[in-house]
Protein backbone atom coordinates (compact mmCIF):
# COMPACT_ATOMS: atom_id res chain seq x y z
CA UNK A 1 0.00 0.00 0.00
CA UNK A 2 0.89 3.62 -0.93
CA UNK A 3 0.45 6.08 1.76
CA UNK A 4 -0.32 9.66 0.52
CA UNK A 5 1.85 11.99 2.13
CA UNK A 6 0.32 15.27 2.77
CA UNK A 7 -2.42 12.93 4.86
CA UNK A 8 0.14 11.62 7.07
CA UNK A 9 -0.61 14.75 9.23
CA UNK A 10 1.46 13.29 11.97
CA UNK A 11 4.74 13.55 10.19
CA UNK A 12 4.03 16.45 8.39
CA UNK A 13 3.56 18.31 11.61
CA UNK A 14 6.15 17.13 13.76
CA UNK A 15 8.59 19.15 14.89
CA UNK A 16 11.44 16.71 15.37
CA UNK A 17 11.81 14.83 11.91
CA UNK A 18 14.12 11.49 11.25
CA UNK A 19 13.69 8.81 8.95
CA UNK A 20 13.63 6.85 11.98
CA UNK A 21 10.99 8.55 13.62
CA UNK A 22 8.81 9.09 10.69
CA UNK A 23 9.01 5.41 9.55
CA UNK A 24 7.87 3.96 13.37
CA UNK A 25 5.32 6.51 12.78
CA UNK A 26 3.90 5.36 9.49
CA UNK A 27 4.01 1.76 10.91
CA UNK A 28 1.82 2.78 13.61
CA UNK A 29 -0.71 4.27 11.69
CA UNK A 30 -0.44 1.34 9.09
CA UNK A 31 -1.04 -1.38 12.14
CA UNK A 32 -3.48 0.96 13.78
CA UNK A 33 -6.05 0.99 10.02
CA UNK A 34 -5.13 4.88 10.04
CA UNK A 35 -2.33 5.03 7.20
CA UNK A 36 -4.27 7.13 4.46
CA UNK A 37 -3.84 5.29 1.16
CA UNK A 38 -2.78 7.07 -2.21
CA UNK A 39 -4.52 6.61 -5.61
CA UNK A 40 -3.30 3.95 -8.15
CA UNK A 41 -5.48 4.19 -11.00
CA UNK A 42 -5.55 0.28 -12.79
CA UNK A 43 -3.05 -0.21 -15.62
CA UNK A 44 -4.93 0.50 -18.34
CA UNK A 45 -5.57 3.90 -17.13
CA UNK A 46 -1.81 4.53 -16.62
CA UNK A 47 -1.21 3.20 -20.37
CA UNK A 48 -3.33 6.12 -21.33
CA UNK A 49 -1.51 8.66 -19.54
CA UNK A 50 1.70 7.67 -20.84
CA UNK A 51 0.40 7.30 -24.40
CA UNK A 52 -0.88 10.78 -24.15
CA UNK A 53 2.09 12.09 -22.58
CA UNK A 54 3.98 10.84 -25.44
CA UNK A 55 1.99 12.45 -27.69
CA UNK A 56 2.28 15.49 -25.61
CA UNK A 57 5.91 15.14 -25.99
CA UNK A 58 5.92 15.22 -29.38
CA UNK A 59 3.83 18.19 -29.94
CA UNK A 60 6.25 20.32 -27.87
CA UNK A 61 9.07 18.94 -29.95
CA UNK A 62 7.28 19.71 -33.14
CA UNK A 63 6.17 23.05 -32.11
CA UNK A 64 10.15 23.87 -31.04
CA UNK A 65 11.16 22.74 -34.52
CA UNK A 66 8.64 25.00 -36.32
CA UNK A 67 9.59 27.87 -34.06
CA UNK A 68 13.62 27.22 -34.77
CA UNK A 69 12.81 26.94 -38.53
CA UNK A 70 10.45 30.43 -38.36
CA UNK A 71 13.63 32.25 -36.79
CA UNK A 72 15.89 30.42 -39.13
CA UNK A 73 14.26 31.60 -42.01
CA UNK A 74 13.56 34.97 -40.67
CA UNK A 75 17.19 35.76 -39.86
CA UNK A 76 17.84 34.58 -43.62
CA UNK A 77 15.38 37.05 -45.14
CA UNK A 78 12.09 34.81 -45.79
CA UNK A 79 9.65 33.48 -44.06
CA UNK A 80 7.26 30.49 -43.33
CA UNK A 81 3.69 30.54 -41.71
CA UNK A 82 1.49 27.35 -42.33
CA UNK A 83 4.48 24.40 -43.21
CA UNK A 84 2.66 23.13 -45.87
CA UNK A 85 3.80 20.35 -48.49
CA UNK A 86 5.60 23.12 -50.34
CA UNK A 87 6.97 24.86 -47.34
CA UNK A 88 8.35 21.63 -46.45
CA UNK A 89 10.01 21.01 -49.72
CA UNK A 90 11.70 24.19 -49.86
CA UNK A 91 12.85 23.84 -46.43
CA UNK A 92 14.26 20.40 -47.21
CA UNK A 93 15.65 21.93 -49.95
CA UNK A 94 17.67 24.49 -47.82
CA UNK A 95 21.24 24.05 -46.50
CA UNK A 96 20.37 26.00 -43.10
CA UNK A 97 17.07 24.14 -42.62
CA UNK A 98 17.08 21.01 -44.34
CA UNK A 99 18.42 19.26 -40.92
CA UNK A 100 15.64 20.59 -38.95
CA UNK A 101 12.72 19.74 -41.43
CA UNK A 102 13.87 16.45 -42.17
CA UNK A 103 13.61 16.16 -38.05
CA UNK A 104 10.33 18.02 -37.76
CA UNK A 105 9.38 15.64 -40.74
CA UNK A 106 9.97 12.67 -38.27
CA UNK A 107 8.42 14.08 -35.30
CA UNK A 108 5.10 15.10 -37.71
CA UNK A 109 4.79 11.16 -38.78
CA UNK A 110 5.06 9.81 -35.01
CA UNK A 111 2.08 12.13 -33.71
CA UNK A 112 -1.15 10.26 -34.35
CA UNK A 113 -3.76 12.72 -35.22
CA UNK A 114 -6.90 13.16 -37.56
CA UNK A 115 -6.27 13.49 -41.47
CA UNK A 116 -3.35 15.88 -42.73
CA UNK A 117 -4.00 18.92 -40.87
CA UNK A 118 -2.81 19.86 -37.42
CA UNK A 119 -5.63 22.16 -35.47
CA UNK A 120 -4.07 23.74 -32.10
CA UNK A 121 -5.87 25.78 -29.74
CA UNK A 122 -5.46 26.79 -26.41
CA UNK A 123 -7.58 27.37 -22.69
CA UNK A 124 -6.26 29.92 -20.65
CA UNK A 125 -6.50 28.37 -16.48
CA UNK A 126 -6.61 24.91 -15.73
CA UNK A 127 -4.31 21.71 -16.52
CA UNK A 128 -1.91 22.65 -19.37
CA UNK A 129 -1.66 18.97 -20.73
CA UNK A 130 -5.81 18.19 -20.46
CA UNK A 131 -6.36 21.53 -22.22
CA UNK A 132 -4.11 20.45 -25.10
CA UNK A 133 -5.70 17.14 -25.18
CA UNK A 134 -9.91 18.48 -25.24
CA UNK A 135 -9.05 21.09 -27.60
CA UNK A 136 -7.75 18.82 -29.69
CA UNK A 137 -10.61 16.04 -29.00
CA UNK A 138 -13.03 19.12 -30.04
CA UNK A 139 -12.15 19.58 -33.20
CA UNK A 140 -11.78 16.07 -34.18
CA UNK A 141 -14.81 15.62 -32.43
CA UNK A 142 -16.94 18.54 -34.49
CA UNK A 143 -15.30 17.04 -38.07
CA UNK A 144 -16.93 13.88 -37.60
CA UNK A 145 -19.80 14.13 -35.37
CA UNK A 146 -21.57 17.25 -36.72
CA UNK A 147 -25.13 16.06 -35.61
CA UNK A 148 -24.21 15.86 -31.74
CA UNK A 149 -24.94 18.29 -29.36
CA UNK A 150 -21.41 19.69 -28.50
CA UNK A 151 -21.16 20.07 -32.18
CA UNK A 152 -24.38 22.26 -32.38
CA UNK A 153 -23.45 24.48 -29.67
CA UNK A 154 -19.74 24.99 -30.83
CA UNK A 155 -21.36 26.27 -34.23
CA UNK A 156 -23.73 28.62 -32.27
CA UNK A 157 -21.07 30.04 -30.12
CA UNK A 158 -19.04 30.31 -33.25
CA UNK A 159 -21.71 32.67 -34.78
CA UNK A 160 -21.31 35.29 -31.71
CA UNK A 161 -18.37 34.45 -30.09
CA UNK A 162 -15.62 33.52 -32.51
CA UNK A 163 -14.15 29.90 -32.89
CA UNK A 164 -11.63 30.18 -30.29
CA UNK A 165 -14.60 31.18 -27.28
CA UNK A 166 -16.77 27.98 -29.06
CA UNK A 167 -13.97 25.83 -28.89
CA UNK A 168 -13.52 26.17 -25.38
CA UNK A 169 -17.32 25.88 -24.27
CA UNK A 170 -17.28 23.31 -26.34
CA UNK A 171 -14.02 21.49 -24.52
CA UNK A 172 -15.79 22.05 -21.31
CA UNK A 173 -18.81 20.35 -22.69
CA UNK A 174 -16.67 16.93 -23.75
CA UNK A 175 -15.23 17.13 -20.37
CA UNK A 176 -18.37 16.91 -18.85
CA UNK A 177 -19.99 14.52 -20.69
CA UNK A 178 -16.46 12.12 -20.36
CA UNK A 179 -16.65 12.38 -16.87
CA UNK A 180 -20.56 11.42 -16.89
CA UNK A 181 -19.76 8.79 -18.80
CA UNK A 182 -16.94 7.67 -16.08
CA UNK A 183 -19.40 8.17 -13.68
CA UNK A 184 -21.94 6.27 -14.85
CA UNK A 185 -19.97 3.54 -16.98
CA UNK A 186 -21.60 4.01 -20.17
CA UNK A 187 -20.52 4.60 -23.41
CA UNK A 188 -20.80 8.09 -25.97
CA UNK A 189 -24.13 8.34 -27.32
CA UNK A 190 -24.08 11.76 -29.80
Amino acid sequence: MAAYPYKVRLIAESVKKTDKIDAHTLLSLYKAGFLPGSYVPPKRIRELRESCRDRASLVEEATALKNRLRYKMFSHGSSVKAFSRTDMELLKSNVFTSVMAFGLEDVSKRIYQSGDTEIRGHIVKGNKFLKTLLVECVRIHVMHCPDSWITTAYHRITLDAGKKKATIAAAKRLLHTIYLMLIEDRRYRP
